[in-house]
């Protein structure tokens, strides 16, 4: 970084103090305006979204189209922010090649935290017949989406659904034979702790790591199993809607927004495997 761009930095920050000082009903009423604009575009953005999953479904029913989940069906309430990649099979597209891993891999069963409306413990239980799926969330919305799921997709001897995930819980169920899946918003800084989950250290697990929500989440968590696993850094990726079968019909720009998915900034996984599995 350049000596100018820090100095316009440091006056950036000299003006914004200056007028928090001189003028702190401004700035609030700014802040205010401004959250009011992102809320109001948020939303705009998830009609246009359950609109667009709308008109996929509408054209080639309620199955994922393509990828490692093709024909897991999906029920309309169900439908979150990520419906349409997730009809269309290109949601996190990037972990396709992880995802069929871990099916060849067989685990006896695969713990799903953060599993939100099912899209992979319904999914991998379908896949995986022989393999247990314990689903946690703690949004009982969400719980009651992903009954809804196992259900229509006909894997409710497979999967059992249950709410809050803490350490000692993995504690519990943990052995050289699971899959811990996490996708918890930040909460993975706490969950991922081998000095309070020492079983942590016998599996393989998937994280989906949250440095946009909570900074230094990566740091915190990599670290910790260095001596144990390794560790493959997976990032997000663009995507090319032509790629994609179902996007046929909609308007290019709606086809980039089909496969594009929203999240609150760059994103990136880890799969961590033990140096048993890993060789």
């Amino acid at each position: 970084m350049s000596a100018t761009t820090v100095a316009k930095g440091d006056l950036k920050e000299s003006l914004k103090e200056r007028l928090r000082r001189r003028s702190p009903g401004l700035v609030n009423a700014w802040r205010t305006s401004k959250a009011r604009y992102y809320d109001w575009k948020w939303r705009r953005i998830r009609e246009r979204c359950g609109r667009l999953a709308a008109a996929i479904a509408q054209r080639h029913g309620m199955q994922v189209l393509n990828g490692p989940f093709q024909r897991l069906v999906y029920v309309p309430e169900a439908f979150p922010l990520h419906a349409a990649p997730k009809l269309l099979g290109c949601y996190e597209a990037e972990l396709h090649p992880i995802v069929e891993r871990i099916i060849r891999r067989n685990y006896a069963e695969i713990l799903d935290v953060g599993s939100a409306e099912g899209y992979y413990a319904v999914g991998l239980a379908r896949r995986m017949p022989a393999t247990r799926i314990v689903a946690f969330d703690t949004d009982p919305g969400a719980r009651e989406l992903l009954h809804r799921m196992v259900e229509v997709n006909g894997v409710a001897e497979q999967v059992t659904i249950c709410e809050f995930c803490d350490p000692a819980k993995l504690q519990e169920r943990l052995t050289p034979d699971t899959l811990l899946f996490a996708d918890c918003e930040g909460y993975e800084t706490t969950l991922l702790d081998p000095e309070q989950a020492p079983a942590l250290r016998t599996c393989d697990i998937l994280v989906e790591l949250h440095d946009c929500l909570q900074p230094g989440v990566t740091g915190a968590v990599l670290p910790r199993f260095q001596s144990t696993h390794s560790i493959a850094l997976i990032g997000q990726q663009p995507r090319t809607p032509s790629d994609w079968r179902g996007v046929e019909g909609l308007s290019r720009r709606n086809q980039a927004l089909a496969v594009r998915e929203i999240r609150a900034g760059p994103q990136q996984w880890a799969f961590l495997t033990t140096h048993k599995h890993s060789g």
